[in-house]
């Protein structure tokens, strides 16, 4: 008894406090709330109390949060009452408070008071991992706002979109945030034991430049010179983006600059396309960061908006048999700008906070590249010209459909946009997006390293000539091999060689269209357009298409139907036919007189 009454006295009444971030659904608006917790002597009952309305997820948090903390100190839980109040009258609600009510709940058992300045947020698991929380860049705001000096968040893996949305929100409000995994890497800074350093962004990835050799791929049917001028205008374009940020962004513009001289290194060994497609993914980190300075639903909107403006307005120059891949790759890529500016803008008018609009800022940023590169290259077939102007017939019109309708593709970008070509009339920049569709989009093709061996693939390279682009897909190949060659990570390794293969494939398909493009060729001496009606779902254009299909189908039964009447008709003629049969013996023997002489 006495034991047990030691016991109560050193672990009973206590209350601990923390200030919590919460997001104000659909308001754009983070405010920090007191939360507290007191724990005394009782029967293992959690209670959250405070707001107007309480979820059943916020509760299960503190339950989970209660049950840890005793687990984590060797306490029996059964033995207090936890009692948590939110100290606010919004009705605040969700699972993110679940690492602040552990830390409160090991902090009230210990009589050790949290420091007073920081915030944090995550979920929290049964065994004391943090999970992802939603809302970060509005609750960081909240903190800055109140004087908060750092805020602990969950840990997000490299690369991905919740750290680069950590560091936009710290870069811009200036609050450094610490990425903690688990309760125990949080407990150190919830105490005060040790100082937060703001976390770091790392965009930079090496390769081997140095070592690798000039490709040794030749190309038919190509015009070098004109894909260079693309792959200079992409690292231009995004140098000048990356110009644009803010001195907050200092540390990822040096690497930005740093990445762009690797590539302009890649384009003078002759990967002309590896180095373009390298500078557009950093075009896209570019233009979020550039645009992250004001991440409100009316700043997206207005992005969106210009954007829609700026790729509608695009036009493509007359095809012509010399400039036929830019133009066609132009409408391919323009097609794919306005479908992912239609992604942004419904993730937009669905978010319930700035994250959301980050997200809609990242699809629409490659919106902006991608049209950007269509733009260049209607400039560029503008400038290569020709006098052969050039329609596609209606064979590329039945061999895109014949993609689209593949059963092994699945519904994606890709294949949306050669859905929305081929109702625009676009057949061959259809075709195309197909191409990519089943090189990306396979679900029945399937990789295995074993078999498809870095050799394997190598030896097939030189075959896929046939264009620019087939060419450039082939040397992109071709740099992957290298760099697997190069590799000493395994891992690292055996992505570069898969890779190198899906680029091989694109590399074949796209020679195969090309070359079914050009036999088509319908030629003129004046230029040739095609109508292109507009304002059709993807739903709608899917089912034309089917529609389209079924149409020729019936037409070929009924003609087959009919054709096998009319032999039907014609036998049963010569059947009835007086004579026929002395005829037909008359014919033999004469012809076997003739053999016989």
């Amino acid at each position: 008894m006495l034991a047990a009454v030691l016991l109560l006295g050193w672990a009973g009444a206590y209350t601990s406090y923390i200030r919590a971030p919460a997001v104000l659904l659909n308001a754009d608006n983070g405010i920090l709330t007191y939360v507290s917790l007191n724990v005394t002597p009782g029967h293992g009952m959690v209670y959250v109390v405070g707001p107007n309305n309480v979820g059943s997820s916020t509760t299960d948090s503190a339950i989970t949060a209660a049950a840890y903390a005793s687990e984590y100190l060797g306490y029996n839980e059964n033995n207090y009452t936890f009692k948590y109040r939110i100290d606010n009258s919004s009705n605040i609600s969700g699972p993110s408070a679940g690492l602040a009510f552990t830390l409160l709940a090991i902090s009230a058992l210990q009589h050790r008071p949290l420091a007073d300045n920081f915030t944090v947020t995550g979920t929290i698991a049964s065994n004391g991992s943090v999970g992802e929380i939603g809302g970060v860049y509005n609750k960081v705001e909240a903190a800055k706002e109140q004087g908060m000096r750092f805020v602990l968040v969950p840990y997000a893996p490299p690369y991905s979109f919740e750290e680069e949305f950590y560091y936009i929100a710290q870069q811009h409000f200036n609050v450094p945030l610490v990425e903690v995994a688990n309760v125990t890497q949080a407990l150190p800074y919830a105490f005060g034991d040790v100082s937060s350093e703001p976390l770091s962004f790392n965009l930079s990835e090496n390769y081997s430049v140095g070592s690798l050799p000039a490709t040794n791929l030749a190309c038919t049917a190509c015009n070098n010179s004109a894909f260079a001028l693309l792959a200079n205008y992409t690292l231009n374009a995004t140098a000048a983006e990356v110009n644009l940020l803010s001195d907050n962004y200092s540390a990822v513009k040096r690497q930005m600059m740093g990445q762009l001289d690797q590539y302009r290194q890649l384009g003078a060994k002759g990967y002309l396309y590896s180095a373009s497609d390298l500078a557009y993914l950093e075009y896209i980190n570019a233009f979020m960061f550039a645009n992250s300075g004001n991440a409100t639903f009316a700043h997206a909107l207005q992005v969106m908006e210009n954007l829609d403006s700026y790729c509608t307005s695009l036009a493509p120059p007359p095809m012509t048999s010399a400039n036929y891949e830019y133009v066609i790759g132009g409408e391919m890529r323009q097609t794919w700008g306005e479908i992912n500016l239609g992604y942004s803008e419904q993730l937009l008018n669905q978010s319930e906070s700035s994250d959301g609009v980050l997200s809609s800022l990242d699809v629409a940023a490659s919106s902006a590249g991608w049209c950007n590169a269509a733009n260049q290259m209607y400039s560029i077939a503008t400038r290569i010209g020709g006098t052969d102007y050039v329609n596609t017939s209606q064979s590329i019109k039945a061999l895109a459909a014949s993609y689209i309708q593949s059963p092994d593709i699945s519904n994606g970008m890709y294949k949306n946009a050669a859905v929305q070509d081929y109702q625009e009339g676009l057949y061959g920049a259809a075709l195309y997006a197909a191409v990519y569709a089943n090189t990306f989009d396979n679900q029945s093709r399937q990789f295995n390293a074993s078999p498809i061996s870095a050799g394997a693939i190598a030896s097939n390279l030189s075959a896929y000539n046939y264009g620019v682009w087939p060419s450039q897909f082939a040397k992109q190949s071709q740099f992957y091999l290298y760099e697997a060659g190069l590799s000493t990570n395994a891992s690292n390794r055996s992505a570069y060689v898969y890779s190198a293969y899906t680029t091989m494939q694109l590399a074949q398909g796209l020679q195969y269209a090309n070359r079914q493009i050009t036999a088509s060729f319908v030629h003129s001496t004046t230029p040739l357009y095609q109508a292109a009606p507009t304002g059709i779902s993807v739903e709608a254009q899917i089912t034309g298409i089917k529609v389209e299909i079924s149409q020729v189908y019936y037409i070929l039964l009924i003609l087959l139907v009919v054709v096998v009447i009319m032999l039907i008709v014609m036998i049963a003629q010569l059947v009835r036919a007086p004579g026929n049969g002395t005829r037909n013996e008359t014919k033999r023997a004469a012809r076997g007189r003739r053999q016989s002489d």
